[in-house]
Parts: C-alpha cells; sequence; structure tokens
C-alpha cells in the first residue's frame, strides 16, 4: 500500500500529468525474468508512466550495496529498499542485454 501512495505522490509532482488528457497517459505493468546474481533470483516489476515525452518506470525494490552491514541485513530480511525511477528505454535494455525475459502489460486505468 506504501509503494501505490508513494507512487501517486510521485506522478501527481509531474506539473505535466495535470496538464494533460487521460487518453494521452499510458501505465504499464513491467515484469522482468530472474536474473543470475542472487539479489535479482526472483525478477523484479515495475510501472511505467508515459505522458507525451515523458516515459520513466517506477520500481521499488533498490538498495545499496554500500549499505553498513549489507549482506548481513540481506540474509535477515532487514534491507532498506527504495523507489526507484529509471528511463524506460535504458532500463529495458540493461535487461534485455543480461538475458532477461521482459513482459509487459498496459493497464486500462480511467
Amino acid at each position: 500500500m506504501k509503494f501505490f501512495l508513494t507512487f501517486i505522490l510521485i506522478v501527481l509532482c509531474f506539473p505535466t500529468a495535470a496538464q494533460v488528457d487521460n487518453n494521452e497517459v499510458d501505465i504499464e505493468l513491467y515484469t522482468f525474468g530472474a536474473g543470475e546474481n542472487y539479489w535479482e533470483a526472483f525478477g523484479h516489476t515495475a510501472l511505467r508512466v508515459k505522458i507525451n515525452d515523458i516515459d520513466y518506470l517506477y520500481g521499488f525494490g533498490y538498495f545499496d550495496f554500500n549499505d553498513e552491514d549489507f549482506f548481513l541485513k540481506f540474509a535477515r530480511g532487514k534491507m532498506q529498499y527504495f523507489l526507484g525511477i529509471e528511463e524506460t528505454s535504458l532500463e529495458i535494455d540493461t535487461y534485455i542485454n543480461q538475458g532477461r525475459a521482459v513482459w509487459s502489460q498496459k493497464l486500462n486505468l480511467s
């Protein structure tokens, strides 16, 4: 629930979002397949928000490898995760270049 509220807050902060017709806003759910590294073992999901020339993926579950006691926190399930915002085309290319599956589903929201 916190992720959803954070996502809505971020989308509403874009000044252009309030000035466009709903027909010009595309929301898609992206699912990325599992990777080879242990932190990629379960794949990843993100929401794509495209408004005219604005095209970003919003994904929760990013973390900092430089976090103090990273491996201990990871093993205990006590990680501090945060929202990551990436340019859609660059992020998708990264997953494809890693040989990971990429699925998308357009959400029909009014």
